[in-house]
């Protein structure tokens, strides 16, 4: 009855949920669009091994796969943790390839690996395309069993939402080959994002995405969600093209991450910034030890302040929404008690906000402050009080852009940004 009266409400009185039910059942789609998957022929390649079920099967020469047996073992694991992890393997192809099952080419192009689509299928109930995977012949052969997991990975993910990003299925796909064989997709991307932590998360000189593996790892963990969050999250952002050949793309992966967040009480400015300081504890920071071995964020500022007030220089690049800026400073002459005003100070067009967290000289957290996010304005400032202990403060500049990040439209012109310290006391000194 509810639903029935708000869809029944005059057109001046429109409610919410009136036009999200009206948005979704208009015969013609007014939302974003994106083209469907190019569809590319079979490579002409001979059959070289299936496995026991019939399940995978391997075309190419015989001279590119050494250990065919340890590559069927790599898919079989592969088809476990995705389904695992909530995610489903590739739609049937419909024999095409001349099998049952999934098919994989070893190919002489350097492409790494790829998923290519054969088509939509059109008796899915929600957008899917049918796809095979491809190998090339860059790929060096210590990175064949993830290079394998890898293409396999973005077949299943152009079977679940062929409109998504494919720089959001290359982090997924290295997601998924990161939880079976402990490496990070073809790339091996676990690092990348902590080398340019200014970048968006899933930014294309992230190797085309790959390096979000990290922000799904970061989110997996914050939402205790032991792997399934990003199938989740995906499974959310589903949907179903029934006019046109080109595919309705919203909701999105960002749309139905916000959407989650939102349920689960976490504001979508909070859950960057949460994700931007969580990300730090790794490296030498990190207090799981299966994150030991993935570096910390690059700090583009170290050392001492030799006075106060103090000011860094701009970040060498823009800082992305999603994406921070680092620096860490020794709290030598300082003790505890002692103040400091801290600032990021951005370009205008984007909103910014300031971590400051202070740490032992045994890579402690002692204490933490940060400025409320979702402001307007393109500067944040946090008072830091020195703690019992402290050895050094690591600042950490959070880009929240001006709106919810879209993988599809160009990214808008990243912001730079500088921190600032000062005393108080000097302040007020000053004329």
């Amino acid at each position: 009855m509810a639903l029935s009266a708000a869809i029944a409400e005059p057109k001046e009185r429109s409610s919410p949920l009136r036009r999200w039910v009206s948005g979704f059942s208009h015969r013609i789609w007014a939302g974003p669009i994106v083209d469907a998957p190019v569809i590319f022929p079979r490579p002409a390649a001979p059959h070289l091994a299936s496995s026991a079920d019939d399940r995978f099967h391997l075309h190419g020469e015989a001279h590119r796969i050494r250990d065919r047996m340890a590559v069927l073992g790599a898919l079989d694991h592969a088809h476990e943790v995705l389904l695992r992890l909530g995610f489903s393997p590739p739609i049937p192809d419909g024999g095409r390839g001349g099998t049952q099952g999934f098919d994989l080419y070893f190919v002489d192009e350097p492409i790494g690996a790829e998923a290519r689509s054969d088509g939509l299928d059109p008796l899915a109930s929600l957008d899917a395309a049918m796809a095979y995977g491809v190998v090339g012949n860059d790929v060096p052969p210590r990175l064949i069993p993830a290079c394998v997991v890898d293409a396999y990975a973005q077949a299943a993910l152009l079977g679940l939402d062929p409109a998504e990003s494919p720089r959001i299925r290359r982090a997924l796909s290295a997601f998924i080959t990161y939880q079976t064989l402990g490496i990070a997709g073809c790339e091996d991307a676990i690092d990348a994002w902590q080398f340019a932590p200014e970048e968006g998360p899933f930014s294309e000189s992230l190797h085309e995405g790959a390096g979000g593996v990290l922000f799904l790892l970061v989110l997996d963990a914050r939402w205790g969600g032991e792997g399934r969050i990003p199938a989740e999250v995906l499974s959310l952002a589903r949907q179903l093209t029934w006019d046109g050949s080109s595919l309705r793309a919203s909701p999105d992966f960002w749309e139905a991450l916000e959407a989650i967040a939102q349920a689960k009480q976490d504001r979508f400015a909070d859950l960057l910034v949460g994700l931007a300081i969580d990300r730090l504890f790794t490296g030498e920071y990190a207090a799981r030890p299966e994150l030991r071995s993935i570096p910390a964020p690059h700090a583009f500022r170290r050392g001492r302040p030799r006075m106060y007030s103090f000011h860094t220089g701009a970040s060498p690049r823009g800082v992305a929404p999603g994406g921070a800026i680092h620096a860490e400073f020794r709290l030598e002459g300082l003790e505890e008690g002692d103040a400091l005003n801290c600032w990021v100070d951005g370009e205008f067009g984007f909103q910014f906000t300031l971590a400051a967290l202070a740490f032992d000289e045994e890579n402690r957290e002692l204490r933490r402050f940060v400025s409320p996010p979702g402001g307007s304005n393109h500067r944040a400032f946090v008072p830091f009080i020195v703690p019992e202990g402290a050895h050094r403060i690591r600042l950490i500049g959070i880009s929240l852009g001006f709106e919810r990040p879209d993988e599809d439209l160009p990214p808008p012109v990243a912001r730079r940004a500088r921190f600032i310290l000062e005393r108080p006391e000097q302040a007020r000194a000053e004329p």
